[in-house]
């Protein structure tokens, strides 16, 4: 997305969030130019939360994370499970670079260090990253450690853990009935400016409208997007793709 049109994207969504997260299917950290969006965002008066696989880490600056707009950076550490040892390596190097830079510096943001694991199995490369974190920091988590929890390993730096889930596809089961926060307490807004209720949804599946020729609210006001709306918060299942989105496993009670 152009700087043009995110900030025409942004003064749309001015009053109805605070907070917004650049991703889906995308790693902001990629745009040799991300500190003018962030900039755009902080003339605008939102907190930006980037997701990234840290992968790019090594071709910014980590002062970026001085930006006052930055509320969060997210850095998903199963990127680098299929890497060469000697290249995990470097990755770790740079990310703890990145830690030092945050807390020499005593920075407001917050690092957060998530990883991935799936229920009831052994995982090589999540005991072999503990044991990295474990070093680093000096602490001691266990490998069998929950999930949907987290463990601060320096002050604003913390280690998020997480279950994996089936992302919607048809070749994946269908999930049983339950709430979401597609549309609720999210929305996702494509590079093409396609509006779609979350960020599972990067191919535009659900697609509700789109920006260059529509604006928010009447995006939002369409009988497909009320529609879903209403049925999650009353945890039915209208639309095909949020049916075989494991996701949503994780507001079954």
């Amino acid at each position: 997305m152009g700087l043009i049109d995110f900030q025409n994207v942004l003064a749309q969504i001015v009053g109805k969030t605070k907070t917004i997260a650049l991703h889906v299917w995308g790693d902001p950290l990629t745009l040799t130019n991300i500190s003018e969006y962030l900039d755009i965002a902080k003339n605008l008066g939102f907190k930006v939360r980037l997701v990234t696989s840290g992968m790019p880490l090594s071709s910014q600056n980590p002062q970026l994370l001085k930006h006052p707009a930055l509320l969060q950076c997210a850095i998903s550490l199963n990127s680098v499970a299929q890497l060469s040892n000697s290249r995990q390596d470097a990755y770790f190097q740079t990310l703890w670079d990145w830690c030092e830079y945050h807390s020499q510096n005593k920075l407001t943001s917050f690092i957060n260090l998530r990883l991935w694991k799936k229920p009831d199995e052994s995982n090589v490369f999540v005991a072999k990253t503990l044991q990295r974190i474990n070093n680093y920091f000096d602490i001691q988590i266990a490998d069998d450690f929950g999930y949907d929890t987290f463990y601060q390993l320096a002050p604003r730096i913390r280690l998020v853990s997480s279950r994996y889930f089936e992302w919607p596809s048809q070749n994946a089961p269908i999930v049983a009935p339950s709430t979401c926060h597609g549309l609720r307490s999210q929305l996702g807004i494509l590079s093409d400016l396609r509006v779609v209720p979350c960020c599972m949804d990067g191919d535009g599946t659900l697609e509700l409208g789109n920006l260059y020729s529509q604006d928010l609210d009447e995006i939002l006001s369409s009988k497909r997007a009320v529609a879903i709306k209403n049925g999650f918060e009353n945890s039915k299942v209208l639309e095909d793709m949020c049916l075989h989105c494991g996701f949503r496993e994780r507001f079954i009670s």
